[in-house]
């Protein structure tokens, strides 16, 4: 297995970032995350990525889990357009 760039590995860095932007402590967010110290400290520093479900929970606390994945925000989107029948 290939290891992960280190440009590839700022999600700590701007994890950290949102965590002192809505003014929570590394024991608070690990709380209600329901994740230890230790591991929310793995995912500031960039030693293993936060799961899909704690990017949820990161989203609840405030936090901009776009930013924290993508760094500026979330991507570009595609949307469909639906005729009256919902057909696209």
């Amino acid at each position: 297995m290939k290891a992960i760039a280190k440009k590839d590995r700022d999600w700590g860095a701007r994890l950290r970032e949102e965590r002192e932007r809505v003014g929570m402590t590394q024991a608070e967010v690990a709380r209600k995350c329901g994740v230890t110290e230790r591991t929310l400290r793995n995912w500031e520093t960039s030693v293993r990525p936060p799961p899909i479900t704690a990017l949820k929970d990161l989203a609840d606390l405030g936090m901009d889990s776009g930013y924290i994945v993508f760094g500026g925000g979330w991507p570009q989107c595609v949307w469909f357009r639906t005729n009256s029948q919902g057909k696209t």
